[in-house]
């Protein structure tokens, strides 16, 4: 998977792409949080989001800004 161009802005979109080498990959780099968050090593304040606006069959995976809120 792949962030398509290397959007590193809220609303990228998530595509299949080939393998890139590890020097150019960061956008193919993914990690998953200690919350279940899927996130990019391009820019670790997005997480994957299935989004609702494209009607099914088509499902658009978007990178979404995470929040984390802390209760006081």
């Amino acid at each position: 998977m792949d962030i398509e161009g290397g959007n590193r802005h809220s609303g990228a979109k998530v595509v299949m792409y080939d393998q890139k080498d590890r020097s150019s990959a960061d956008n193919q780099l993914w990690f998953e949080d200690r919350y279940g968050n899927i996130r990019s090593k391009l820019n670790e304040c997005l997480v994957f989001d299935a989004s609702g606006k494209i009607p099914a069959p088509s499902l658009a995976l978007l990178l979404c800004l995470y929040t984390v809120y802390v209760a006081t």
